[in-house]
């Protein structure tokens, strides 16, 4: 989905969950536009093994929280995947810099961590550009079709759009409270 929405992807070249993601990424693009999209984080001894040729390398030297911190300058938003631990740093710098995260809880650990986190601190600190209600949607599996991560995803790194809503309060009140809830729901707020 990510590829097939023009979305680039910056990944470390660790063999687990970054090669699967990688994979699925490059399945989806013509081998043209492979390069192009993808940024390594050079972060261990292996990082020649799952690189992409031509692909951005971002240098990296220290640990992994410097590899953490290189992939949160980089990217504009995250979305969590992981089925381990270990992506919990990246996450937590990512809400530091107010960027939004969109943890796909059903596929467990840490992605349920974060996503019980930000929950948790929802009156403090939203996900940028999404309701609570939104971000609720995280929580419903779905595996054949991403439309919920594509809509939020669209809805957390757009400028909000400026709808203007006409009625008279005598005469559609409700129906134009519905609309508003629809369209909030679907724009972010």
């Amino acid at each position: 989905m990510l590829a097939r929405e023009g979305y680039g992807l910056i990944i470390g070249d660790w063999e687990g969950v970054d090669w699967l993601v990688k994979a699925a990424f490059l399945e989806a693009l013509p081998p043209e536009q492979q390069a192009g999209r993808i940024k390594h984080v050079a972060n261990h001894q292996w990082s020649n093994r799952a690189r992409v040729p031509g692909a951005q390398v971002i240098k990296n030297d220290g640990p992994n929280p410097g590899y953490s911190l290189t992939a949160v300058s980089e990217a504009d938003a995250g979305i969590i995947i992981s089925g381990r631990k270990g992506s919990k740093p990246s996450m937590d710098a990512l809400m530091r810099s107010q960027k939004p995260v969109l943890p796909v809880p059903f596929l467990g650990w840490d992605a349920f961590e974060i996503y019980r986190d930000i929950l948790a601190d929802w009156n403090e600190r939203p996900v940028p550009g999404l309701t609570e209600r939104q971000f609720l949607e995280l929580m419903k599996p779905w595996h054949s079709n991403p439309q919920t991560l594509r809509r939020l995803l669209r809805a957390s790194l757009t400028r909000k759009p400026e709808i203007f809503i006409s009625y008279r309060r005598d005469d559609v009140p409700a129906a134009a409270g519905r609309i508003f809830d629809e369209l909030s729901h679907a724009y972010g707020y």
